[in-house]
């Protein structure tokens, strides 16, 4: 999977506002009946079984050793500033190195499309893993004495 930028969609507390809206809507069409004469407790277990989320938990981080690599101008662009000034006039690829963390994690991996309430960090790519449930972030740089 490609990497994509993190905590790019609108304000968490507003996912979880919507969230909680489409709870209570659900809770207010059940039938009459179905309260007068049914499992209430049946009831609401499906209600939060259908609208829970669970905070991520982060597993212990893993490092892949380091991976010389070619990086085209556009990869060097798309880098920190300091990684970016590097480029030479008429230069098509740089060499490189590439280091990969992966991060392993339970919980909605649907909450790291969303900004945090108080949002001070810079935004990160990662490709999001649903089969390992984890995050994988390759760190990409050029060589200091490439020529």
């Amino acid at each position: 999977m490609p990497p994509r930028t993190l905590f790019l969609q609108p304000s968490l507390r507003q996912f979880i506002d919507e969230r909680r809206q489409a709870a209570l809507k659900e809770a207010n069409q059940v039938k009459d009946q179905d309260l007068m004469y049914g499992d209430l407790n049946e009831i609401a277990m499906q209600l939060a079984a259908r609208h829970r989320l669970d905070t991520p938990r982060f597993g212990k981080p893993s490092v892949d050793a380091p991976k010389a690599v070619t990086l085209s101008a556009d990869d060097v662009q798309r880098m920190p500033e300091a990684f970016s000034l590097a480029l030479w006039p008429g230069r098509a690829s740089y060499p490189g190195v590439r280091v990969t963390v992966r991060v392993p994690f339970e919980g909605h991996p649907e909450l790291f499309k969303y900004q945090p309430s108080s949002f001070n960090m810079s935004r990160h790519c990662s490709s999001n893993e649903p089969e390992n449930r984890g995050f994988t972030r390759p760190f990409m740089g050029t060589l200091a004495n490439a020529g």
